[in-house]
């Protein structure tokens, strides 16, 4: 009748059946709390080759991840990193469009956009090098 559960998390206390004689009132689908729908993540193991230009001579380099398109963003959030080789990681994305902006100057390498939905996990390597092979942007027209 009763199927017992082992949690650490959360205690649970079953009550004999007829112990609570007032009627809980039914609850609609449309009435239950959505489960945060910003639960999309991505991490990024980065290997990067940047000139001055991108690195305004800083050894610790910026990395942006920008909700939305190109010309149409915000920075999401922003982390940091030293060296040529890296990895990070961003969470608590709501579903949409997203592209990391690379560097500390006014220039900044853009990677293409890529679309997150509701609980998604996605792990990439990129490749990075100031000679062309992501798009070169002013950090003003992001």
């Amino acid at each position: 009748m009763f199927q017992q559960t082992k949690s650490t998390l959360l205690p649970i206390t079953i009550l004999a059946l007829g112990a609570c004689s007032a009627r809980q009132p039914v609850v609609s689908s449309s009435q239950v709390p959505k489960v945060d729908s910003c639960s999309a993540s991505y991490s990024i193991t980065l290997n990067v080759d940047l000139n001055s230009k991108f690195t305004n001579g800083n050894t610790e380099i910026m990395v942006e991840l920008r909700q939305g398109t190109v010309g149409n963003s915000k920075i999401f959030d922003t982390k940091y990193f030293v060296g040529r080789n890296a990895s990070v990681a961003f969470s608590k994305m709501c579903p949409g469009a997203y592209f990391i902006a690379l560097g500390n100057g006014s220039q900044v390498l853009v990677a293409p956009t890529r679309n997150f939905s509701e609980g998604q996990h996605v792990s990439s390597n990129l490749t990075v090098s100031s000679s062309g092979n992501v798009g070169a942007r002013s950090r003003n027209s992001l």
